[in-house]
C-alpha cells in the first residue's frame, strides 16, 4: 500500500459497501419512523384500561328506551318507517357501555352538537331510573362524541 492509499477515506475505498450500508440504515429509519405512528400513545392505553365497564348499564339504559317508545328492540326501531321516525332519538343504532357512569348511544346520522344534546336529554328522559347513569355520549357519523350529563338533562343527580 502507498501513502496515498492509507490517506484515503474508508468509504471512499470501498464504494459498494458504503451505498449497502446506507440503504440499510435508510430502512430502519423508515421503519423506526413508520412504527411511531401505529403504537397507541400511553394516554390511550390508560383511558382504554380504566375505562372498561363493570356493569351493563347500556342493556339497562336501552331497555328503558324502547320501553319509553313502545319498541322491543332497536332492530324493530330501525326497520319501523312509520315509527318515531324524526323524533329524537329515532335514529339511535346502538347502546354501548362506555364506563360506569356513562353510555354511548350511537346515531346513524351525522348530527349537529344541538341535535345530539337532544338525544342525550330524551334518552335521560326515558331511562332517568337507570341507576348509575351520570352521563350518555352521543356519537353521530362523523365520529364525533357530544357529552350530556345528567344535570344538563335536568335530572338530579
Amino acid at each position: 500500500m502507498t501513502d496515498n492509499d492509507a490517506k484515503k477515506n474508508w468509504f471512499a475505498s470501498h464504494k459498494i459497501l458504503t451505498v449497502i450500508l446506507c440503504v440499510v440504515l435508510l430502512f430502519i429509519v423508515i421503519g423506526v419512523i413508520g412504527s411511531r405512528g401505529n403504537k397507541p400513545s400511553t394516554a390511550s392505553k390508560t383511558t382504554t384500561t380504566s375505562s372498561k365497564p363493570s356493569s351493563a348499564l347500556a342493556k339497562n339504559v336501552e331497555s328503558a328506551y324502547l320501553k319509553q317508545i313502545g319498541y322491543g328492540s332497536i332492530t324493530e326501531l330501525n326497520q319501523d318507517k312509520n315509527g318515531v321516525v324524526g323524533k329524537p332519538g329515532s335514529e339511535i343504532t346502538a347502546f354501548q357501555d362506555e364506563n360506569d357512569d356513562s353510555v354511548r348511544v350511537i346515531v346513524q346520522d351525522s348530527i349537529t352538537k344541538e341535535q345530539a344534546q337532544l338525544i342525550g336529554k330524551t334518552v335521560f328522559a326515558a331511562a332517568s331510573d337507570v341507576k348509575g347513569l351520570n352521563w350518555i355520549i352521543v356519537r353521530g357519523t362523523d365520529g364525533l362524541d357530544v357529552n350530556v350529563s345528567r344535570s344538563d338533562a335536568g335530572l338530579a343527580s
